[in-house]
């Protein structure tokens, strides 16, 4: 009988002895998982910060390149020269890796929150968003708003609705989609000036204080652009980044020695990835 009693705590201990090493193994189990968790954070976020400061450094670079290039022109219009989507400049980055920059107008659109502006500015923003067609609108025409930018809507570029809400602003609703469609037979002609904008108030008998505060709001040209920079390399010469941003680019003032004068630097507004197409 003291023989199996014997055997019986020595079976209790080595089963207790088994279940301590076990709970030892899972801990250290645990605790290395742990471990290997924290690094693998730390090395993800080391890996985005290094990540964001390059795309930071490659965003400023091609931003100072781009405005470089518009100081270029020698205050020639930038409208007169780009036709949206084509590339106007090609940069050489080396290892193959070749960057094109192509311009769009983004000014053909209504501002969408006019919280940055104030008196007859404000009150002309929110009633010609009032005035634009509600409900889904096809992702494949152009949008009739937009985030950034001036007041002022450019008619090279702006789509019918957002040229009879501009009207309809000003002057009210009545002859709206005939001044739209006059405009868009002027510029499908050829490159639409602010003189046209006059002639067609004039032949719709418009007062000469609408004519002019459509002026405010109506331009022949913007200062808002899209840039878009589409960058390639690897033996298929495919696409392996795209990035872009809004940028305004300055008001020509006036002229010296044949040149113009620039009210200041481009700036951009908005800059980031976009999708590789």
């Amino acid at each position: 009988m003291p023989a199996r009693t014997s055997r019986t705590r020595a079976r209790r201990h080595r089963s207790y002895a088994m279940v301590m090493a076990l709970l030892t193994t899972v801990s250290a189990t645990a605790m290395i998982a742990v471990m290997i968790e924290r690094q693998m954070t730390q090395r993800l976020s080391a890996a985005r910060q290094i990540d964001a400061y390059q795309r930071h450094h490659s965003a400023k670079g091609f931003q100072e390149i781009i405005d470089s290039w518009i100081r270029s022109l020698s205050g020639q219009s930038l409208a007169s020269l780009v036709t949206d989507g084509d590339v106007v400049l090609t940069l050489d980055l080396g290892d193959g890796i070749i960057a094109s920059v192509a311009f769009a107008d983004a000014q053909g659109s209504v501002l969408a929150s006019p919280s940055g502006l104030s008196g007859q500015d404000y009150a002309d923003a929110r009633a010609m968003k009032a005035f634009l067609p509600r409900g889904v609108r096809d992702p494949g025409l152009p949008p009739l708003t937009r985030e950034v930018g001036p007041l002022a809507v450019s008619m090279r570029s702006a789509p019918p609705e957002v040229l009879e809400a501009a009207f309809s602003a000003i002057a009210g609703t009545s002859g709206a989609r005939e001044f739209a469609q006059r405009l868009l037979t002027i510029r499908s002609e050829g490159p639409i000036q602010q003189s046209d904008l006059a002639k067609v108030g004039i032949a719709l008998s418009l007062p000469g204080e609408i004519r002019a505060r459509l002026n405010d709001v109506l331009v022949p040209e913007p200062s808002l652009w899209f840039v878009t920079v589409e960058i390639r390399g690897g033996l298929a010469d495919s696409i392996i980044a795209r990035e872009g941003g809004h940028i305004v680019v300055p008001r020509r003032t006036g002229r010296s020695r044949g040149q113009a004068i620039w009210e200041k630097s481009s700036s951009f507004l908005t800059w980031r990835k976009l999708p590789i197409q």
